[in-house]
């Protein structure tokens, strides 16, 4: 067999890992199985998930590096490595999933996370300018803007605040 053809019958992605499934004991054989095919789907889409991000890429286990793809805990890993991303990539990613939850076409789904990036940013840009207008308005103008009720503007001396429940 030549190196091409062995490089074929490589299944990048297959999992080493297989979540076990726990099923309460009330469960009827109906529900035991769709509890385990829920299971089943959202473990391949958590992994596809981490495959998509190139998670595998700072993965210690050398068998995901291997193969180019998540063979692990997928959701350990993918909790992992998720946080370490920077938010305008985070929001590049959340827009992709939803879009491929859409079955969009593929061209379709990088658009929809590249919208959700520019997004992303310009709420954060917007957010930065008005933390600055607040930052550069000076202090003082908010103390001396005016008198805060009538009592000091008549000159009348300021007694003790008393509320009333």
């Amino acid at each position: 067999m030549t190196q091409p053809e062995k490089a074929r019958r490589v299944w990048r992605g297959r999992p080493n890992f297989v979540r076990p499934v726990s099923y309460r004991a009330e469960q009827s054989p109906d529900q035991r199985r769709a509890t385990f095919l829920i299971s089943r789907r959202a473990d391949a889409l958590k992994r596809r998930q981490c495959s998509l991000l190139h998670f595998w890429q700072t993965c210690r286990k050398p068998l995901c590096r291997r193969n180019r793809a998540c063979c692990g805990d997928m959701h350990a890993c993918f909790a992992a490595n998720w946080r370490a991303l920077p938010e305008e990539d985070r929001e590049w990613a959340r827009g992709l999933f939803r879009a491929m939850a859409q079955c969009l076409p593929p061209q379709a789904q990088l658009a929809a996370a590249q919208a959700a990036r520019e997004r992303s940013l310009a709420v954060r840009r917007e957010a930065a300018e008005q933390e600055a207008a607040v930052a550069a308005r000076p202090a003082a103008a908010d103390r001396d803007a005016g008198p805060p009720d009538a009592c000091v503007s008549a000159g009348l001396p300021r007694g003790p605040r008393v509320r009333i429940l």
